[in-house]
């Protein structure tokens, strides 16, 4: 990653922070422009630990830009980027000490300007799509074989377990599957190594990695998400230079209130 210009020694205080329903953003490290002629800044996000969130995976949470403005007015949001994502490029949804909070960073990119301070406003939309009513199946090697009916219209039926690595089929409604957890044998989290999935149709066969040894999984279904959108605006640097942008939108004020049941306790399917 390219290395930050010395805009980034200033204090927190001159970093433009504003606040998108559960979440704080921060308009923070900028990138010159290297080889690509395309310049890159972050947009930090602190969200609130509102139910269901720490089951989010990359696609459920996503940062939408709409424009980026220059001082001059010009829109130099390089959407057409080959590096241009809606997601989170890099996601750390864990909590973040005692506070309960998750972070994460959406890279943005743009082109013709060579510092922070060309930047005066950015506008987007943050949406988070929540799993509702969720389901967690707990697996160790004696469930192997034994199918397991989540309450969501879906089952899952473990096939192996051993070592870093867990092989299992889903079946039923794709959307009803969320994640799998993986846990040692002292009940410790493990860190996820990576999942892959070969569907067809209603049945999915996933593989999911861990760095550790597996002891045992939880799987999580829900029965539907609870999609919320919040527009932001984020005031760059150069905004002081810029005299009149015209109305902008305001962001979504208020805290995300979630009614969500709590998880039900698994049950085998009738043989």
């Amino acid at each position: 990653m390219k290395a930050p210009d010395r805009d980034q020694s200033r204090g927190r205080a001159d970093i433009s922070i504003t606040k998108a329903g559960p979440a704080v953003l921060a308009l923070s490290r900028f990138f010159p422009s290297r080889e690509s002629g395309e310049a890159q800044f972050w947009i930090e996000a602190t969200l609130a630990d509102v139910p269901n969130i720490a089951l989010l995976r990359k696609a459920f949470a996503q940062i939408e830009i709409e424009r980026v403005q220059r001082v001059d007015g010009v829109n130099i949001y390089a959407h057409d980027s080959r590096y241009e994502t809606e997601y989170f490029e890099m996601l750390a949804l864990g909590q973040t000490g005692a506070s309960g909070l998750h972070t994460a960073v959406r890279s943005v990119r743009v082109s013709g300007i060579a510092k922070r301070d060309d930047i005066a406003y950015v506008t987007g939309r943050l949406s988070l799509k929540l799993p509702i009513e969720t389901k967690v199946i707990s697996l160790n090697k004696e469930s192997i074989g034994v199918p397991q009916l989540s309450a969501s219209g879906a089952s899952v039926n473990l096939v192996a377990l051993g070592g870093s690595e867990v092989a299992f089929r889903t079946t039923g409604r794709p959307e009803a599957y969320v994640t799998v957890f993986g846990y040692d044998s002292a009940g410790r989290r493990l860190a996820s190594a990576g999942e892959s999935v070969q569907a067809d149709g209603a049945v999915a066969d996933r593989k999911a990695l861990f760095h550790g040894k597996l002891d045992r999984i939880e799987v999580v279904f829900a029965s539907g998400y609870l999609t919320k959108t919040f527009p932001f605006v984020l005031k760059g640097p150069g905004a002081r230079r810029r005299q009149s942008i015209g109305p902008q939108p305001k962001p979504a004020a208020g805290p995300l209130i979630v009614e969500l049941r709590a998880p039900q306790a698994a049950s085998a399917l009738p043989s």
